[in-house]
Order: C-alpha cells, then structure tokens, then sequence
C-alpha cells in the first residue's frame, strides 16, 4: 500500500510538471486589472474603435490584412479578419472589452496600443490578438517596448500555420507558385509563392534584412524584430546562390520598383535541392 501511495504521488507530481508547463505562456490577467471598453466600430483586423477613447484602438503585436488599399495593397484575407473581429467583439463579447496596455500607450501614429480581451459564451476571457494570430488572420509585428506577450504570439502564428489557418490555407496549393519575373500588379494582395534564384542577401539600416533575387525584380524582406523571434540558427546568407520559394502577400515597393513579400518565419521559405522542392525552413517548430 506504501508503495502505491509513493507510486501516485509521483505521478500527481509529474501531471503537476505538465500542467505548469502547458499553462507558463497563458498569463490572462485578473480581470479587475483591466480597463474596460465599449466598442464603437471594427475598423479592421487589427484596429477598433471605442467610445472610451477618441483615438483609435490598435491590437499590439499583429498586422491584419488590409481592407483599404494605402501604402499596402488591399488584401484578399483582408473582409475575413474583419469579420473574425466583428463576430468575435459585437456577436459575441456584445462589444464589451477589457484593454491591457504595455510600456507605450500611444503609438506614432496617436493610437492606443493594447491588448484586447473578451469574454466568450462560458464567460472565459479571451486575447483577441492571440485567438487573431491563431486564425491565421493576422501576421506578427514586434516591437521593443510592445513584446511582454512575444513569445504567445509567436506560438499563435506557428499553430496557425501548422493548422494551415487563413493565410496558410493555401500553402500546399502548387497552382500559386509563380516565378518572379511573372508576377504582375494583378498578384497584390494575394498569397503566393514566388519562386525565385537568390542573389544576395544584405541588411539595411542594422534592423532589416533583404533577401534579393537573381534578376532585382523581387525581394523577401524580414524586420529585425521578426528575425530575432522566429530565425534564432536560420542562416539566411546560406540562400545567396540557392533556388528558393518564398510564402506571403504580394506587395510592391514603390521606391525600388520591387514587389515584396514581407516575411515572418522560416516555414515561409523553401529550398530546392537538386532540383526537388525541400521542406519549408529548416527548423523544427512545436
């Protein structure tokens, strides 16, 4: 009986281990810590309005699709992201919310920079900006003082690809591979694999990496903080010389007359050796 008592404390204390270590990223604060809002109206997938604030509520950590063409192309993912945040914030939550905040409030532009939460039909309370990324509709953006949540947003958008959510729905598609030279202004907006030689690979400005293609019709761009969250023994300059496919939204650099993908991840990138296509990246996510 001794024995079997020992034998069910230990396993009580490794189901322990396990459960702290399935719930170390999950930090949903208390409640009462939160500010709560009232929605007004979903601009788009990663911006709300609210009659608490004049400005505008932007979701830290993500960049949604676009619903209105600007300096980014209007994007085919962009109405479902913001249906996602329109059913989850006004069918849903009723468009109640609860505001966290991280080092800066207000971001250049004058926006209120926070993370979002709601509660669902069982009352748990929910981070839109995760629950975003997990859907695939939203890539990360990182910055210095907005990364407390980095590494939950980190794992959002691997599950999403490994799920092949939104964005990543089309990822096995082999009908949207296009080599470089044959994109044109009618793929803005749309995910693409763009198959390409590499020619160079530099960094500008010390915080952006630009991956250049044989003929400088097309680059794979990454932000430094996205390289320094996802690329940790991915060596980039290991492509320059390499046949390549690179995964993501077509967008056009007006200043260098480039189309662009801005990347996110090594499981955006493929290589061909000996002609056959390899898997995306060359790390194991999990």
């Amino acid at each position: 009986m001794r024995k079997m008592s020992s034998i069910f404390l230990l396993l009580l204390l490794v189901l322990s281990a396990v459960y702290v270590n399935s719930q170390e990223l999950i930090t949903i604060p208390d409640i009462e810590n939160l500010e709560k809002a009232k929605v007004s109206s979903i601009f788009d997938g990663d911006t709300i309005n609210t009659y608490q604030y004049a400005e505008s509520i932007r979701l830290i950590g993500i960049d949604a699709p676009e619903i209105k063409a600007g300096s980014k192309p209007i994007s085919e993912y962009g109405y479902k992201s913001y249906q996602f945040v329109k059913d989850r914030l006004i069918n849903v939550a009723d468009r109640n919310v609860y505001l966290e905040f991280d080092e800066d409030k207000f971001d250049d532009y004058g926006r209120v920079l926070a993370y979002v939460y709601y509660e669902d039909e069982e009352g748990n309370l929910i981070l839109l900006n995760e629950e975003i990324l997990k859907n695939g509709l939203a890539r990360p953006l990182f910055y210095k003082d907005t990364s407390k949540k980095q590494e939950i947003f980190v794992k959002a958008y691997i599950q999403a690809y490994e799920d092949r959510k939104g964005i990543f729905e089309k990822y096995d598609d082999e009908s949207i591979v296009v080599e470089s030279d044959a994109l044109t202004q009618k793929d803005l907006g749309r995910m693409r694999w763009v198959k390409v030689k590499v020619k160079d690979v530099i960094k500008e400005g010390g915080n952006y990496y630009k991956i250049i293609s044989e003929d400088e019709d097309f680059y794979y761009g990454i932000r430094k903080q996205e390289f320094d969250a996802f690329f940790d023994g991915y060596d980039i300059y290991d492509l320059v010389g390499e046949e390549v496919m690179f995964w993501g939204e077509i967008w056009f650099d007006q200043r260098t007359g480039q189309y662009e993908i801005l990347g996110r991840a090594p499981f955006e990138i493929k290589r061909f050796v000996n002609g056959v296509q390899g898997e995306g990246g060359d790390r194991q996510y999990g």
